[in-house]
């Protein structure tokens, strides 16, 4: 791996072992209380157009939670990938999720 990640295209040296803030919001998992799981669940993806302005996706129609900014140089027909938890506890679940 130490030959591998440095070829490729966006690899940063200098963020290697920092502790600068990454685009990525990772932090350590905290176990979902059982009351919350799901029932089940749908591997899913949507065309980048639903979320573009006049698309069917917006911060009206998500219900709980927020959207994440996309580039606006992503193509249209490329597609978001997500997971839909399906449960009859859904508005707790997204609740939970949301913060």
């Amino acid at each position: 791996h130490q030959s591998v990640y440095p070829q490729m295209e966006g690899y940063n040296r200098n963020m290697v072992g920092s502790s600068a803030p990454s685009f990525l919001d990772v932090r350590t998992p905290i176990k979902l209380p059982d009351a919350l799981r799901g029932e089940k669940y749908a591997f899913v993806a949507l065309p980048v157009a639903e979320f573009m302005p006049g698309g069917g996706v917006n911060g009206e129609s998500i219900g709980m939670g927020r959207l994440c900014a996309l580039p606006s140089d992503v193509p249209g027909d490329a597609f978001v990938q997500g997971v839909v938890i399906l449960s009859a506890r859904a508005k707790a679940l997204a609740s939970w999720l949301a913060g």
